[in-house]
């Protein structure tokens, strides 16, 4: 792409642009002493991703196999536990144990510290087994109703991806909103997505192979912990295509940035390894004063 005249002259004059039909090329045109483009021209071809919701609910269904009242006997109360694999929890239908990576004050397993076994066979359902002790020392959690997200926004926060993205000549379309249950509090069991529990929910996704090919998948959880001691309203592993939303406190806005993390590996403009101070951009830090502002450097990774 080419501009005429190089060179502006204090007096209004027409300025022309030309491109020649190959490649993808970008230019910026900025008022007099303003560092923030006025203008944001470009020449690429047009693209769409698709969007996969997911409306992720929390279950707890683990089913006890012994005797409450002497943890030595089966559920009959009445059968000994004679083998140490003998099998004290199931983890039910989601076929995860609940808390089943919570560690003690020492970085030990509840579950092991309490002298059972975590294992799980070639399907990835976990069980807990009673060990050499042939006893269930660890205590099954309460099966709560399934914790499923508050309402959130979905057509304002595609409105907002693809009024931004659209700057650039790329378009969004929603795939689907699908309920899905799944245990993901394996680590707290308090309804808060942390920063492990979404590792694990992005290993589990990954293990399942079901990501449509360049989809984004986008799951609206009830609420995500804190980041010290400041709210959350996302987690997104860059380059992952996940993103979690947290739908207590998450604005419209939320999505369209955090895309930006997991989709092409944008980071803050105001860290590594930029360090600039930039609101006006679509990846700044924090949603108050941010301007959903396309820049040059975002246009060279999607596209």
């Amino acid at each position: 792409m080419s501009i005429s005249p190089k060179k502006l002259s204090v007096s209004p004059e027409n300025i022309n642009f030309s491109f020649s039909g190959a490649g993808q090329n970008i230019i910026e045109v900025h008022g007099c002493h303003e560092t923030d483009p006025e203008l944001l021209l470009f020449s690429a071809k047009a693209k769409s991703f698709e969007i996969d919701f997911f409306e992720l609910c929390d279950t707890d269904d683990d089913i006890p196999n012994y005797c409450p009242s002497n943890r030595k006997l089966q559920k009959d109360c009445i059968t000994p536990i004679t083998k140490a694999d003998f099998v004290c929890i199931d983890g039910g239908v989601d076929l995860t144990i609940d808390e089943m990576w919570k560690e003690n004050s020492s970085g030990v397993r509840l579950i092991e510290a309490k002298g059972d076994r975590l294992v799980s066979d070639p399907t990835k359902r976990y069980y807990v087994l009673a060990g050499a002790n042939l006893k269930c020392d660890h205590d099954v959690n309460p099966n709560n109703p399934d914790l499923c997200p508050n309402s959130f926004d979905v057509a304002a926060s595609m409105k907002v991806a693809n009024d931004t993205y659209g700057k650039v000549a790329i378009s969004v379309n929603k795939f689907r909103v699908t309920v899905m249950k799944f245990n993901y509090d394996l680590w707290d069991d308090n309804g808060v997505l942390n920063d492990k529990e979404y590792n694990d929910l992005l290993e589990y996704r990954i293990s399942k192979d079901e990501l449509k090919g360049d989809n984004q998948e986008i799951f609206l959880v009830n609420e995500i912990s804190l980041f010290g001691s400041t709210p959350r309203t996302a987690i997104a592993e860059t380059n992952s295509n996940m993103v979690a939303i947290n739908t207590k406190i998450a604005p419209s806005s939320t999505m369209t940035h955090e895309i930006g993390h997991a989709k092409w590996g944008f980071y803050h403009p105001n860290s590594q390894p930029l360090y600039e101070y930039d609101p006006n951009n679509f990846m700044y830090e924090t949603a108050t004063g941010r301007t959903m502002n396309i820049r040059r450097y975002h246009f060279t990774k999607m596209h």
